[in-house]
């Protein structure tokens, strides 16, 4: 199957899956969760906060890269004037362990990096979660969607400018924008 078959499969389900939600009387709402995150005043300090903690891990990894250059141009330097395996082999060793050290590292920078966002995300996305349950029910909305998948892509072909929350739940968080901006529907 390729992505095309899929992609209408998955629209024609949502098409069906929403035409069924209408004909219940269930009321649909949207809205761009990432945006409004974006638009949030703890935003700036999340992203300053999880960039100092990725510098900080990059900063170590960058040690380690630089030692094992160090040891690289010693072994080459060592391989040309002549020396033997046998000379080399505890120089191989190391080069062997500072590659794998540095990947480990990397790995689990990486996943420390993705916990760090998290618990930075948390507090902001439980203030934007409870934004979005009132302005759900203040406006008797059944489902709110979000418009964007995780990469911020666009899932939502098309949806009536009425059912969009965005400018509604920046509004219950007290952030002010300017409606005509394009960026917030």
């Amino acid at each position: 199957m390729n992505w095309k078959t899929l992609l209408l499969g998955c629209l024609l389900g949502m098409g069906l899956l929403i035409g069924s939600f209408a004909q219940t009387g269930d009321k649909i709402g949207y809205a761009n969760f990432e945006l409004i995150l974006s638009y949030m005043p703890e935003a700036e300090t999340i992203g300053k906060n999880v960039q100092a903690f990725s510098n900080e891990k990059a900063k170590y990894l960058k040690v380690k890269e630089d030692y094992a250059k160090i040891k690289m141009q010693e072994y080459q330097q060592r391989a040309q004037s002549g020396a033997t395996e046998t000379d080399l082999q505890p120089l191989v060793q190391e080069l062997q362990k500072l590659d794998q050290e540095i990947k480990n590292y990397a790995a689990q920078a990486e996943q420390e990096l993705y916990l760090k966002r998290q618990r930075e995300l948390e507090p902001a996305l439980n203030r934007l979660q409870a934004a979005i349950k009132k302005v759900a029910d203040e406006g008797n909305y059944n489902f709110v969607l979000n418009s964007t998948d995780s990469q911020a892509r666009s899932i939502l072909v098309h949806g009536p400018d009425e059912a969009n929350l965005n400018l509604a739940i920046l509004k219950e968080l007290g952030v002010e924008v300017n409606e005509d901006d394009s960026s917030n529907k």
